[in-house]
């Protein structure tokens, strides 16, 4: 979470909540982002697009841009940091 607060957009956070609510709830790795929960947050169109950009720069999501349709977009599966902070000995070598 901490990512995507430091991803440089304001709403990327609630973006990425609703993201995640609906993989859950779909059970696929591929969804369009939920316009109606999105909505319910504050979070107009424009808004949505340049959040999931900064969340695709924070390299939490991966986009599938359609033109004319919303895009698909597929959280990134992460791996949680060693409890050592950042910046540590790199174990992939």
């Amino acid at each position: 979470m901490a990512r995507a607060v430091k991803a440089g957009h304001p709403q990327a956070l609630p973006v990425l909540l609703a993201l995640r609510y609906k993989t859950d709830t779909l059970r696929q790795p591929w969804v369009k982002p939920p316009a109606a929960v999105l909505r319910l947050l504050g979070v107009d169109k424009d808004a949505r697009s340049r959040a999931i950009a900064a969340l695709e720069r924070a390299g939490l999501v991966e986009v599938r841009r359609r033109r004319g349709r919303p895009p698909l977009v597929r959280l990134v599966p992460w791996a949680p940091q060693p409890s050592g902070g950042e910046g540590g000995a790199d174990a992939a070598g």
